[in-house]
């Protein structure tokens, strides 16, 4: 049986990385959570927000969603354990007006033990939090976040990469650049600094079983929100759309994972 590696300390998620790294740091230097980078606008669009519905950010990051959250008149909570988290996300709430700082909430916790009362809310965010956690952490954050969301409510998450792009498309990827004399290292995390805090990606089957396994009915599929602005090619930046959005070829070459989670009736 594989072993969990061990959880990544939340020291580890520092100011730079929330700033400088973690995708959507540009808009956020720009807007202070405005504007948001595509992942996260594509998963408000299928939470379907309503006013007056709760929500709860589980990893929060820089609470840019909670920005977007309180202007459709929801009330939102987010939590986190990394401080350099909460601070970031404290500037968001005190850029906003008085009456969309009172929906706006945050609270230091794990995502393995919520202090929330059962049934609390109607929306759950799991925004690039599930690579973050060892499995165990996983399964039980699962198990909190059944507890705490309404019997009609709704979990939506988004992880990346997939397991699938990393084993199967990024060799192809990287022969490619090779040929244009662009060197990349075989190892794909190593492309990153903050390599070493993505301990459980997910492929879309593995990621909809173990929703299913905790209570929910799972919704997975495959996509890429990406824009592959970085390429100056223009074919090549074509053939990137095509093959990470068409069937069959984004089974490798999709690298997010998006998932809505439903409670089965108990």
């Amino acid at each position: 049986m594989k072993v969990d590696p061990k959880p990544v300390a939340p020291e580890r998620y520092t100011s730079e990385y929330y700033e400088h790294c973690c995708d959507g740091y540009e808009e956020f230097s720009l807007t202070h959570g405005d504007g948001l980078p595509a992942r996260l606008a594509f998963s408000l669009q299928l939470a379907g927000l309503k006013p007056g519905m709760k929500v709860l950010d589980v990893g929060c990051g820089r609470g840019e969603v909670g920005r977007q959250c309180v202007q459709a008149a929801a009330t939102w909570c987010g939590i986190d354990y990394a401080p350099e988290s909460l601070k970031l996300a404290g500037v968001v709430r005190r850029n906003l007006e008085d009456g969309q700082r009172l929906k706006y909430w945050l609270a230091r916790s794990s995502a393995i033990a919520l202090p929330f009362q059962a049934h609390s809310f109607d929306r759950v965010f799991m925004l690039d939090v599930v690579e973050h956690l060892t499995r165990t952490e996983f399964s039980t954050s699962l198990g909190e976040i059944r507890r705490v969301l309404s019997p009609e409510g709704k979990l939506v998450i988004h992880t990346a990469p997939s397991l699938w792009y990393y084993r199967y498309g990024y060799p192809l990827y990287r022969l490619l650049q090779g040929l244009r004399r662009k060197r990349l290292p075989a190892n794909p995390r190593e492309r990153w600094a903050y390599n070493d805090v993505h301990i459980n990606e997910q492929t879309s089957l593995t990621l909809g079983r173990t929703l299913r396994a905790h209570g929910f009915r799972a919704k997975v599929w495959l996509t890429s929100t990406q824009n592959y602005a970085q390429e100056p090619n223009a074919m090549i930046r074509f053939a990137m759309h095509f093959v990470s959005r068409v069937f069959p070829f984004k089974l490798v070459f999709a690298d997010e994972i998006m998932a809505i989670g439903t409670p089965c009736a108990s």
